[in-house]
């Protein structure tokens, strides 16, 4: 197996066990699964709030 399969398949191991969305790639990925409900990290709950308030969104 090679290094990238190896990475490839941890990064789905730890998003399974962990359902919080860190990344803009885990949301894109999240919300294309359908999964239901997105839990955003603290940090990207943080960007989407200045995005709303700075009228961003």
């Amino acid at each position: 197996m090679s290094r990238a399969n190896i990475e490839r398949r941890l990064e789905r191991l730890e998003r399974d066990a962990d359902p919080t969305i860190h990344t803009w790639r885990d949301l894109m990925t999240a919300v294309e699964e359908g999964r239901d409900p997105i839990i955003l990290s603290p940090a990207m709950q943080d960007l989407f709030d200045s995005a709303l308030s700075g009228g961003m969104l």
